[in-house]
């Protein structure tokens, strides 16, 4: 999942509506596993099995769990009052149990309209008014697609400084100088036809956009919005 297109993005839509129950559950923790490495499942009859949770994430810098997520694949169709009623069952067992945790999530594989968005919303703002944990989110489907997508772009960016910071540093050691020429121009050998491409500049930048988007004709990166020149 390093990079999500379009198509990518249609496909995951369809795989998460079509999960249900612990197929959802398990496509939740799969997705999930990209950007939360010490994510975890609850495992069955265990002690987190009875307290509305089905995933959690250990900081593995502070040694405590700081996410909790329960997953809800429904196979209906819309999102009504059957489905907001199972929802509050998981809200309600997480705030008879004795633990707390900084973010609870609620993902659910249907569009949730305003109207149980809203009473959602109150029911989940229990658990911070509880003080069982200091923020809580609501992702239906398209929340959690967004909320996927910017986790992935958060990573592409520290790719993107990561790598930067590499090629300096190799730069600076090969030409034993703590400054860079981004004006120097460069040749690139053409392989298919054994020419010289003239007119380039920049050898670093050709250099990081050719490592991680495999192009190297581009004037800066475009991460949702994001602009980064080199």
């Amino acid at each position: 999942m390093a990079k999500i297109g379009k198509a990518a993005v249609k496909e995951l839509f369809k795989d998460l509506a079509y999960s249900f129950e612990i197929p959802f559950e398990e496509k939740c923790f799969e997705i999930l596993s990209y950007q939360f490495h010490t994510i975890e499942k609850v495992p069955p009859r265990g002690e987190l099995d009875s307290t509305g949770i089905d995933l959690f994430w250990w900081n593995p810098n502070k040694e405590l769990i700081e996410k909790y997520f329960q997953c809800k694949g429904f196979q209906v169709k819309e999102f009504q009052e059957s489905q907001f009623k199972q929802c509050c069952k998981s809200i309600t067992s997480f705030l008879l149990s004795d633990k707390k945790v900084s973010e609870y999530y609620l993902i659910i594989n249907r569009t949730v309209l305003k109207e149980y968005r809203e009473k959602l919303e109150q029911e989940l703002n229990k658990i911070i008014e509880s003080k069982k944990a200091e923020k809580v989110f609501l992702l239906d489907i398209y929340k959690f697609l967004d909320f996927i997508w910017n986790k992935e772009t958060e990573i592409i960016i520290k790719d993107i400084k990561r790598t930067f910071r590499f090629y300096y540093s190799e730069y600076t050691s090969a030409m034993n100088q703590r400054f860079y020429y981004d004006d120097v121009p460069f040749l690139l050998e053409n392989k298919s036809n054994h020419n010289l491409t003239k007119n380039l500049k920049n050898p670093l930048k050709h250099i990081i956009c050719k490592s991680i988007t495999g192009e190297s004709n581009l004037s800066s990166y475009n991460v949702k919005g994001k602009y980064f020149l080199l």
